[in-house]
């Protein structure tokens, strides 16, 4: 199936809100204040491979928005934007999301003349467990995401089936001087029609260097993440590096699968521009 292009401006604005997913912080007194926004603007950028795999690196560089928001249902944080089911110190329930930008298929070698990956957007539970500290959002902590996922570039959506991933975070403010750090460590599974999107190869795509495969479901490797991110003021500056290892992956027999290995470097710096309601 081929899709169409997907539209620039477009492309951009889900590249802001990807380079703005590490960035998105929550209130900081998040049992006394009241729903709040804080709103600001800064630029970012992504060092990462083209896709989980690809020896093919690309830096992709957007301004993002810095929102800060704790309602009682909807929160804005590190990971993102979820909304809250339940939450109290030794447990909570959410849903979350995750987005991953398209690659350049054009840059691609090994994917020449084979459909182009689009935007995916995944959407699903998270059962987060508390291993030590006062909350869930301190210390040591056990997720437990199965997201489905979907990949949509406006003129359709493809369901293209489901991930989980299991993993042990740890959190810690003002842990390196006034740097707050958030670490995570953990594996990844998903379902044939997820790996399937990514490293199937076709018989309608063989060629002599890239030979037909079918992938399955099951493990897909792990993931390692560490961050760093500060406030002074109205000034947010962070980071992450992100390592994944697809040794014992599935899929890591595919022709489409170059590397077992991948690093991933985000990093930005904004300025709050506004603050919309009021805290106790």
């Amino acid at each position: 199936m081929t899709h169409s292009g997907f539209p620039e401006r477009i492309k951009w604005l889900f590249c802001g809100l990807l380079t703005a997913a590490p960035f998105l912080v929550v209130a900081e007194d998040a049992k006394n204040a009241k729903p709040e926004w804080e709103l600001g603007i800064g630029i970012g950028g992504q060092a990462l491979p083209a896709y989980r795999g690809s020896d093919e690196y690309q830096l992709r560089l957007a301004p993002f928005p810095l929102v800060n928001y704790n309602g009682d249902f909807l929160k804005a944080d590190d990971e993102g934007i979820r909304g809250e089911f339940f939450a109290d110190n030794r447990f909570e329930l959410n849903v979350s999301a995750e987005l991953s930008l398209a690659q350049d298929d054009d840059d691609d070698t090994l994917r020449r003349g084979m459909p182009e990956l689009l935007p995916t957007f995944e959407l699903g539970p998270d059962l987060v467990v508390n291993l030590s500290g006062d909350t869930v959002r301190e210390g040591w902590a056990l997720h437990l995401p199965v997201r489905t996922v979907v990949a949509s570039d406006f003129s359709e959506i493809d369901y293209i089936g489901w991930v989980a991933n299991p993993h042990i975070a740890f959190r810690q403010k003002g842990y390196i001087g006034n740097w707050d750090v958030v670490a995570q460590a953990g594996l990844l599974y998903g379902s044939e029609r997820y790996h399937d999107y990514f490293y199937e190869v076709a018989p309608a795509f063989e060629t002599a260097d890239r030979q037909r495969f079918n992938a399955s479901s099951g493990y897909s490797g792990s993931v390692f993440r560490v961050g760093l991110r500060q406030r002074v003021d109205r000034l947010w500056m962070g980071g992450s590096l992100r390592f994944d290892y697809l040794g014992g992956a599935t899929f890591e027999d595919s022709p489409l699968v170059e590397s077992t290995s991948s690093v991933t470097l985000t990093f930005g710096i904004g300025w709050y521009l506004s603050k919309i309601g009021s805290a106790d």
